[in-house]
C-alpha cells in the first residue's frame, strides 16, 4: 500500500459513510424473505456476523501490523502476490461496477424519474477517479468534514419521525424463523466491502485499530437498526413496496419551515457515493500500481474509468440487468474469499512457518 498514513478516526470515518451508502439504497427485495421486524434483528446480526468474518484478519495483523494481506501473501510467495492483486482488484471493481449502477438506479427512478442520467453515471466515475488521484490523506480530510454533517443530518431526520411510529405495523420476531433472518443478514454482510477495504488498507491508519473497529461496527449497527426500526414504525406495509425506502421515508419527514426532508438524505447519499467510488478506484489503482510499476496510477486509473463506465452504461436503464450483476451470493463469496478465507490460510500458514 502507500506510505502514506491517516488516523483510524479519519479511516473509520469513510467506512462509516461508505457503508452508510449501502443502506441508504438498500432494496426491499433483498430482504423479501422475513417479516418487517425482522428487518431491525438483521440489522444488528449482520455486523456480527462482519465480526467473525474479520476475526483471521484480526490475529494476521496483529502478527503483521505494518502489511496489508497482499504484503504478506508477498512475502510468502512472490507470485502469489501479483496474483491476489489481480484477484482482490476483480473483487473491488465489481463492486465499484454495482455501486455506480444502484446510484444510476436511484438518481433515474427517485431524482430525476424523467431525464436520462447516464450523463450523470459518468461524471460520479470522473469524480471518483479524480477522489483516487487526490489520494488516501485527501479521502481522510472529506471523511472527517463529511461525518459530523452527515451524523447531525440523521439524528435529525429519526428524530423528526419518532413521533410518527404507529407499534402496530411491528410483526412479531421472527415469525417466519431464524434461518431467514440469518440467510438475510448474512447476503447483507457479504455486500460489506469495507470488511475487503480493510484487509487491504488498514496499515495506512494510525492509532488504536482494534478499538475503533468495533466503534465503528456498533455505530453502523445502531444507525442501520434505527433506520430500519422507524421506517418499520412510520411505513409498515408500505415499506416493501418502495425501490428505496430510505428515501421515503425521509420524504414524509417535515419540519417546520424545512418541509420534506428528502433533500437532506439526497445530500447525504452524493457524499457517500463520492468517498465509496472514490476509495474503491484508490485501492484498486494502488494495488495495481504496486504490481505492475510501468503503468503510472493516473493510466491504471483512467483505465479503470473507462472500462467501469462502459459497463454501467450497458447495465443502465435495465432493473433486469443491474439484479443479474448485483448478486447477492457473488458478493458473499467475493467478500468471504477476500476478507476471510485468504486470511484464514496465509494465518495458518505463518502459525505453521513458526513451528518448523
Amino acid at each position: 500500500m502507500s506510505k502514506s498514513k491517516i488516523s483510524t478516526f479519519q479511516f473509520f470515518s469513510m467506512l462509516f459513510l461508505t457503508r452508510l451508502l449501502t443502506t441508504f439504497t438498500y432494496i426491499p427485495s433483498y430482504t423479501k424473505d422475513i417479516e418487517l421486524s425482522d428487518l431491525v434483528v438483521q440489522a444488528v446480526l449482520r455486523y456480527l456476523i462482519c465480526v467473525v468474518m474479520m476475526i483471521p484478519v484480526y490475529f494476521l495483523f496483529k502478527r503483521n501490523p505494518d502489511m496489508n494481506i497482499l504484503d504478506i501473501v508477498r512475502n510468502k510467495w512472490a507470485k502469489g502476490g501479483k496474483i491476489l492483486a489481480v484477484f482482490y482488484s476483480a473483487v473491488l471493481f465489481y463492486f465499484t461496477v454495482t455501486t455506480v449502477s444502484r446510484l444510476d438506479l436511484f438518481t433515474g427512478t427517485i431524482v430525476f424519474p424523467e431525464t436520462n442520467v447516464n450523463y450523470f453515471l459518468v461524471f460520479v466515475i470522473l469524480i471518483g477517479c479524480y477522489g483516487a488521484y487526490l489520494g488516501i490523506e485527501a479521502l481522510g480530510r472529506s471523511a472527517v468534514l463529511s461525518v459530523i454533517p452527515v451524523t447531525a443530518a440523521l439524528v435529525f431526520i429519526i428524530a423528526t419521525l419518532i413521533g410518527k411510529i404507529d407499534f402496530l405495523n411491528y410483526t412479531p420476531v421472527f415469525y417466519k424463523g431464524v434461518l431467514p433472518v440469518f440467510k438475510t443478514a448474512l447476503n447483507a454482510a457479504g455486500r460489506t466491502v469495507e470488511l475487503v477495504m480493510i484487509t487491504l488498507a488498514i496499515p495506512v491508519a494510525s492509532g488504536k485499530k482494534t478499538k475503533s473497529f468495533f466503534i465503528w461496527i456498533f455505530l453502523q449497527a445502531l444507525v442501520t437498526a434505527s433506520l430500519f426500526f422507524v421506517e418499520v414504525g412510520v411505513m409498515g406495509n408500505f415499506t416493501n413496496t418502495q425501490l428505496f425506502p430510505v428515501h421515503s421515508l425521509a420524504a414524509l419527514a417535515k419540519f417546520s419551515m424545512f418541509g420534506r426532508l428528502d433533500p437532506i438524505i439526497t445530500g447525504i447519499w452524493i457524499l457517500c457515493a463520492f468517498l465509496k467510488v472514490s476509495f474503491l478506484l484508490y485501492l484498486q489503482g494502488d494495488i495495481l500500481h504496486k504490481e505492475f510499476e510501468n503503468l503510472s496510477k493516473k493510466t491504471i486509473l483512467a483505465g479503470l474509468g473507462a472500462l467501469s463506465s462502459v459497463i454501467c452504461l450497458y447495465i443502465a436503464g435495465s432493473v433486469q440487468r443491474f439484479t443479474v450483476v448485483d448478486n447477492s451470493l457473488a458478493k458473499l463469496i467475493a467478500t468471504a474469499l477476500t476478507a476471510t478465507v485468504i486470511p484464514a490460510v496465509m494465518l495458518v500458514l505463518n502459525r505453521r512457518k513458526k513451528y518448523e
